[in-house]
């Protein structure tokens, strides 16, 4: 099942997906940022509008999304098939789990495929390509785990849904893979999550595939995938690091207005002292 997945990749040019430009150098990300206190916009963004927000040419000129401490950008994807799914059909909305898998706050995103987007009916089969980053606004390596799960159900006469995952790093280098599945032989498995060594940030590649055999009996036979969740959860940040450093052992540093006002308020201190000390 991996290697399938693995050679749907290959032959639909992940590799050559580019990802570069948005997370280099400085870490500049895109001119817009919309927060979870723009949840009412979020929850009523495509995918569509993310993937044309990206323009080679100009990659600062890329939405990013912001949920918590997590920033997502980079965002593309792709139907194929006789059956293609539109990118305007797949909403996103921004998802906080405060327990999570591990015992860390997760932040993450829901992917929800909307009408006739998310089902394929007898003798119908779907594929949707999803490719995102994801990374902290700490930007250091602090991201220890990613957790996938989808909602979905199929008909009596049979269907099937998989979705499988890369997690690559900063590199492109494999970090995990996740695969989740409604199956009527292989059974149920609609969670898969894993650790891993802290990363600064991830690049998601996601192959979503669901279909249905034509119906041979007098059962509906359907495959419906009403959303897919990705959530990630990282280490706490130590004493004092609440706006994120270098490293993940390193608290912040003040920057040179923070310092100048520091030492005008201990001037006017030590004037006040020592005009009570006077009287």
């Amino acid at each position: 099942m991996v290697k399938k997945f693995l050679r749907y990749m290959v032959a639909f040019g992940l590799t050559t997906f580019v990802a570069s430009g948005g997370f280099s150098g400085s870490k500049a990300y895109g001119d817009i940022i919309y927060t979870e206190n723009d949840a009412a916009f979020i929850n009523g963004i495509s995918l569509q509008t993310l993937k044309n927000s990206w323009i080679d040419s100009d990659p600062d000129n890329n939405i990013v999304l912001q949920v918590g401490d997590k920033l997502f950008s980079n965002f593309n994807g792709s139907s194929v098939g006789t059956n293609p799914v539109s990118m305007n059909g797949v909403l996103l909305t921004p998802q906080i789990d405060l327990v999570g898998q591990y015992g860390h706050t997760e932040y993450g995103l829901s992917f929800q495929l909307l009408g006739n987007e998310a089902i394929a009916y007898a003798g119908e089969a779907k594929d949707l390509f999803v490719f995102f980053d994801v990374t902290t606004t700490y930007g250091d390596n602090r991201i220890i785990d990613d957790y996938l799960t989808f909602t979905g159900t199929i008909g009596d006469g049979g269907g099937r849904i998989i979705i499988g995952e890369l997690v690559l790093d900063e590199n492109e280098d494999l970090v995990n893979t996740l695969t989740v599945y409604l199956d009527p032989i292989l059974g149920a498995d609609i969670s898969d999550s894993g650790l891993f060594d802290p990363q600064d940030i991830l690049r998601i590649r996601k192959d979503i595939a669901w279909s249905a055999p034509n119906c041979i009996t007098s059962e509906p036979c359907f495959a419906f995938l009403s959303d897919f969740t990705q959530m990630f959860s990282q280490l706490p940040p130590t004493t004092g690091d609440t706006t994120g450093g270098s490293s993940g052992n390193s608290t912040s540093v003040p920057e040179p207005a923070s310092m100048i006002l520091l030492g005008l308020g201990l001037a006017g201190l030590r004037i006040a002292r020592r005009k009570r000390e006077s009287k």
